[in-house]
């Protein structure tokens, strides 16, 4: 028994033990860091992709005349809907992104 607690006291006062957990907790965030960056940069890609072809459509797109305005509104209306339709579909059957897919 009072080997057991003399290994146990020494491997806790070890400094050598305690330096390859550290090393090991910080293997492990660095990678984890790493990731982040990464999924962080994707999504600052994809934001600005986003923002781009906005501006260029609200730069490039004409505005409608009045008697026309009432059925593109309906027509994009369910242009909308059908496309949140897919969007959830999507997210609901893949687990996935469908970025990492292109």
């Amino acid at each position: 028994m009072q080997d057991i607690v003399e290994q146990a006291l020494h491997a806790w006062f070890d400094p050598d033990t305690k330096v390859t957990l550290e090393m090991r907790l910080l293997k492990r965030l660095d990678a984890f860091d790493l990731r982040q960056s990464a999924i962080e940069r994707e999504v600052s890609f994809t934001f600005e992709a986003l923002c781009h072809y906005v501006l260029y459509w609200l730069t490039r797109t004409e505005p409608l005349p009045d008697g026309e305005r009432d059925a593109a509104h309906a027509l994009g209306k369910r242009r909308f809907d059908f496309f949140i339709e897919q969007v959830a579909v999507k997210i609901s059957t893949e687990a996935t992104s469908p970025v990492r897919r292109i």
